[in-house]
């Protein structure tokens, strides 16, 4: 009997145009669900003229899926557009971050397949007032929590970001925002990272920031934004990112996510940046956690474990001791956050 294949695989591998085995389909769609890259798929397939294979109900369900994301990005354009102008207006230069990026100067392939939750936008500290009082002259209100603004008459919300999150600082300067170059577009100006900004900004938000090293988990939706960022003419500069994981944490972090980008997505990357043995073997725990079977539950307990270990050794000359028990539990309770396996 075939081992069936691991969920991951199915899914990235129908990402780069190959179909699965009619059985697996309830699986591929349930994984790329989960990972928010149904559109992703219809726009693979469709680019591999694969659509006329699908079974009719896949079929109407991708398109179904992708029709309804691209309508739902377009408006997130139109909002993201009037809030960059906003901003503009008070001499503000916003930089933008992860889906934002897609929708203000991708291509229309990405702009289809990208999900998006959210519009992050990034301001200096000292910029923060101005632009809320933008936002809110476009009739925004803040949302429970305070970053955020939203509209009753919008698909998503802008969320504000000031300085990096506490567990990104040492690899996020303040440079970030204001070394990336100036695009105009849509007669509004907003600033974007470079290929290689954005790679690294992916990689500590998700591997050091949301702690997915640790717990051997993927955001697999970033990864597809690393494959099609390292694939694209301006590429990566991966000597680049690691000077900026600069320390052992976040050299492993990186080495996980090249050595990811490789097996899963065809990525080829300088070979002294992916690790060795152990990164295999990490990589080998990552694949097993996705599964729901007692491995893949063990390998998730060990990781929420090691997580909260972490986070408790960051957190002890804050905090001390107190309530560690507490802090501990609600880690290891902890669901995965958007789309993140």
């Amino acid at each position: 009997m075939n081992t069936p294949e691991n969920p991951i695989c199915l899914v990235t591998s129908a990402l780069r145009g190959r179909l699965p085995d009619n059985s697996e389909w309830p699986r591929l769609l349930e994984v790329a669900n989960r990972a928010w890259l149904g559109p992703a798929l219809f726009v693979a397939f469709e680019r591999a003229a694969l659509l006329e294979n699908i079974p009719d109900p896949v079929r109407d369900y991708l398109e179904l899926l992708h029709d309804r994301n691209l309508e739902r990005n377009r408006r997130l354009r139109v909002q993201l557009i009037e809030a960059v102008g906003a901003a503009n207006a008070f001499g503000i230069e916003p930089v933008l971050l992860k889906g934002a990026i897609a929708l203000f100067c991708a291509s229309e392939t990405r702009v289809r397949c990208r999900m998006i939750s959210d519009l992050d936008i990034n301001v200096a500290p000292a910029q923060g007032s101005a632009t809320k009082a933008a936002l809110l002259q476009l009739g925004y209100r803040e949302m429970a929590n305070p970053r955020e603004f939203g509209r009753s008459s919008d698909v998503g919300v802008i969320e504000l970001h000031f300085t990096p999150h506490v567990r990104s600082t040492r690899y996020l300067s303040g440079e970030f925002g204001t070394s990336a170059p100036v695009l105009e577009r849509h007669l509004v100006k907003a600033r974007v990272p470079t290929a290689t900004a954005q790679a690294a900004h992916l990689i500590v938000h998700d591997m050091i920031k949301e702690g997915d090293y640790w717990q051997f988990r993927f955001n697999l939706r970033h990864l597809d934004d690393l494959a099609a960022l390292a694939t694209s003419r301006e590429g990566i500069d991966w000597h680049c990112v690691s000077e900026t994981l600069f320390d052992r944490p976040g050299r492993a972090a990186l080495a996980m996510q090249l050595y990811a980008l490789r097996e899963l997505f065809g990525v080829d990357s300088p070979p002294e940046l992916s690790g060795g043995l152990m990164n295999k073997l990490s990589h080998a725990a990552r694949l097993q956690a996705v599964r729901k079977n007692i491995t893949g539950s063990a390998v998730r307990f060990i990781g929420k474990l090691l997580w909260g270990l972490h986070l408790f050794a960051q957190s002890y000359e804050r905090k001390g001791a107190t309530n560690f028990a507490r802090r501990l539990r609600s880690r290891m309770s902890a669901s995965p956050k958007g789309s993140t396996l």
